[in-house]
């Protein structure tokens, strides 16, 4: 039955969302905090509020101060509210950095199943101009969690929506949730947009796990963008100590099309780079139970030196012999 008031009235509520700053100036690789303000203005309690904010491309985030989760797919997160009481409002905030110069807007929206009168005020929008010098040359992505997590998220079959950072060593842990699904660390919005420049480049990374038996074999790096989901199998799974995974983003290299299983051409690589949407490391090797660590993550442009005749990629690990995957079908712990 359709909620109603005290008088036998619909119910309704007035919601609205608005920035601190309609613009501000941010520096970058320096610490940013958007905040948005939810209000309700009644008259009723608004119930099943959600928030929906998409940062810019160049925003990586670290924190947020309500529950929410990010899509892997458009990089938007989506923030429970839960009820809000009419004259009642709430802060959203979300802080992280810039790694790209410029101007951006960051987006958002709200939602509640309680109807709303009044739906002009229910999105709004944020510029901000980033200024500074960035890490990296010629497109360079770098995260070598010196500081924190650096807005890394987890997918699949996590215990939880973060991995965790490590201080002491300067990286971020992954705990497998036992849930029957493959569990994957999702980079941040700085390895995403504009990567063409990346092509001919290459993608390291060094990984970790506490066990090495009963392994499995899977996709180890996602790309997807253009509409196209590129995937690399690597030769080894990592070990107990610290492997150095390197990776060429080229034709040959090994990357191939998720579904069809064909080799990737140059074509399709550039497009995917051209306009990168979701780079994920995979963070699980053992049937069962297992913590995994990454660290050292760049996304390299090619640079102007580079011969032209190197090896298309090496995975080899620095310290150990990495453990070998299953020999079976692929499949998911």
């Amino acid at each position: 039955a359709e909620e109603q008031d005290e008088d036998g009235e619909r119910a309704s509520a007035d919601l609205s969302i608005s920035p601190r700053d309609k613009r501000a100036e941010a520096e970058l690789n320096s610490d940013f905090r958007y905040a948005f303000r939810v209000v309700n203005h009644g008259p009723e309690t608004a119930k099943n509020v959600r928030a929906f904010l998409t940062p810019p491309s160049g925003f990586s985030i670290e924190d947020t101060s309500a529950s929410c989760r990010r899509s892997p797919i458009d990089g938007a997160y989506d923030c429970v509210l839960d009820e809000l009481r009419s004259g009642r409002d709430a802060v959203l905030i979300l802080r992280g950095e810039f790694d790209e110069p410029g101007p951006s807007s960051h987006y958002a929206s709200l939602f509640s199943e309680t109807p709303d009168p009044a739906l002009a005020n229910n999105s709004t929008e944020q510029r901000v101009v980033a200024e500074g010098e960035g890490d990296g040359d010629k497109g360079d992505a770098v995260s070598k969690f010196e500081s924190g997590a650096e807005g890394w998220t987890l997918s699949g079959d996590a215990a939880g929506k973060k991995p965790t950072w490590i201080s002491s060593g300067g990286f971020i842990r992954a705990v497998d949730g036992v849930l029957g699904q493959t569990l994957y660390r999702e980079a941040p919005a700085k390895f995403e947009g504009r990567k063409a420049d990346s092509y001919g480049g290459k993608l390291s990374f060094d990984l970790r796990q506490s066990e090495r038996d009963i392994q499995f074999d899977e996709d180890d790096v996602i790309l997807k963008g253009a509409g196209t989901t590129l995937v690399f199998d690597a030769k080894n799974n990592p070990g107990t100590r610290w492997t150095q995974y390197t990776v060429e983003l080229s034709e040959g290299a090994g990357w191939k099309v998720s579904g069809s299983g064909k080799p990737a051409s140059e074509e399709q690589i550039r497009a995917v780079l051209s306009n990168l949407d979701r780079l994920a490391i995979r963070a699980e090797y053992r049937w069962g139970p297992d913590t995994d660590d990454l660290d050292n993550v760049v996304l390299e442009a090619k640079s102007d030196e580079a011969p032209d005749d190197k090896p298309p990629a090496s995975d080899a690990p620095s310290d150990e012999s990495p453990a070998q995957p299953d020999s079976g079908p692929s499949a998911s712990p």
